[in-house]
């Protein structure tokens, strides 16, 4: 999961070469979008243990 992070965060580095606030919105949305991600893996996976699917 950490190298998917690194491995983005260097692909916005490239797409954006306006460092300051483009690349810091960005990298932003991913660190949000990837905690969701998470966040809703790790319900899922409870959800799974106490015998209730989504």
């Amino acid at each position: 999961m950490q190298e998917v992070v690194q491995k983005s965060n260097l692909l916005a580095r490239d797409l954006h070469p306006l460092q300051g606030p483009v690349l810091g919105f960005v990298l932003l949305l991913q660190q949000s979008a990837v905690l969701s991600y998470s966040l809703m893996l790790s319900i899922s996976v409870v959800d799974l243990e106490a015998g209730q699917p989504l």
